[in-house]
Formats: structure tokens, C-alpha cells, sequence
């Protein structure tokens, strides 16, 4: 089967920027959205710089990791979210990727965007934003961008047209826990926490 798209995900440092490893497990929301993408036929890629030492700095491992990654799967869309708290990793992340990938779309989710969706989304100017939980409206997304599809069928979106922002309808999801694709952790790194873990210190 061909993929329909390539699509790297990017989990927030926790502890940006400070340059020490962060050991703690990973939230749920990004290996759901993995499993989400896999699911409809996607390639989908992942950076976590959490668990590793930035030697220099958080800033610099930061842009390095993403110029490699951005050479390595050559990506058409590019997910990044994250709490209030990981609001200047996301702010430098989007200013690194447009850089490197000017022409790449960045979708912008998490609780950055789920609780003051408008004010972010024009702070941080990525492309599109989702609110809430994604894994579908994610997927529509994608099928949107791929197959040329109507922005304003997907709920919990925001978009620019014309250099003003627009926003879709707020619709909470219906679909069972158990009717997710299965969350993809091996994406992550998450041996490399694992491995954390388990140090004589822990």
C-alpha cells in the first residue's frame, strides 16, 4: 500500500530549554494521533528531543534534530501541540521549521490550543490549529490536504483564508475509546525511557 502522506510529529521538551534529559512518560495525545495516521494509510514520523542530553543547548539540539528530520522524511505536514507550559518550545519549533521547511504546513494542537484556540493560533501563526481531542479530526485533515476537501466539514479547526482566521464548528467527539486506532509508542524513543527508568538512581 502507498502512503497517502508523510507526516512528522513533534513532542514537546518538558523542560525546555533547559538542557537536561527529561524522563517522564510521554503523554497519550501524540501516540493516538500516530496511531490515527497509520491507520488511514499515512507515513508517519516522530522528534523527541526529551530524553536526551542537549549538549550546547535545548535551542540548538532543537534545530538540528528538526533540519535532520526534515531531510530524513522530507515531510508534507508537520503536527506540533503541547501544554501552556511548552509554549516557547512550540513558538521556537515553528520559527525553526519555517525555516528549514518553509513551504511544509504546521498543524498546532494540545492544550495550547484547546483553551485559548483564537489568541494562540494568532500568536503563533502555524497554519491550522485543532481544539480538543484529534484523532479524527486530525485524519480529516489530512484527507482534506491530500484530496483537496472542504476546510469547513472538519469541527474544532481553525484556518487562515485571505490572512484572517477562520474557525469551524466546536463538536465534541463521539467515537468510543475502543474504536481508536491503538496508540503508537514506538515512535517516541521509548526505549530510550525505558532505559532511563531503570538507572540505579530510579
Amino acid at each position: 500500500m502507498s502512503l497517502l502522506m508523510r507526516i512528522l510529529l513533534l513532542v514537546p521538551k518538558n523542560n525546555y530549554p533547559a538542557p537536561q534529559p527529561q524522563i517522564e512518560v510521554l503523554g497519550q495525545g501524540l501516540p493516538y494521533l500516530a496511531g490515527a495516521l497509520k491507520k488511514a494509510g499515512h507515513g508517519v514520523f516522530a522528534v523527541n528531543i526529551n530524553y536526551q542530553w542537549c549538549q550546547r543547548s535545548a535551542h540548538l539540539t532543537l534545530g538540528n534534530t528538526l533540519r535532520k528530520a526534515v531531510l530524513e522524511y522530507q515531510p508534507q505536514l508537520i503536527a506540533i501541540g503541547g501544554l501552556s507550559a511548552d509554549y516557547s518550545f512550540v513558538r521556537d519549533a515553528i520559527d525553526f521549521i519555517r525555516q528549514l521547511a518553509p513551504h511544509t504546513p504546521i498543524v498546532c494542537g494540545g492544550g495550547l490550543i484547546t483553551y485559548d484556540a483564537e489568541f494562540v493560533f494568532k500568536l503563533l501563526r502555524p497554519d491550522f490549529a485543532l481544539s480538543g481531542d484529534a484523532e479524527e479530526s486530525l485524519t480529516a485533515l489530512t484527507a482534506a490536504l491530500d484530496q483537496g476537501g472542504d476546510l469547513n466539514t472538519i469541527p474544532n479547526l481553525l484556518y487562515w483564508k485571505d490572512g484572517v482566521p477562520q474557525k469551524t464548528r466546536a463538536e465534541f467527539s463521539k467515537t468510543a475509546l475502543d474504536d481508536l486506532a491503538w496508540p503508537d509508542y514506538e515512535l517516541f524513543d521509548f526505549e530510550t525511557y525505558w532505559s532511563g527508568l531503570n538507572q540505579a538512581d530510579h
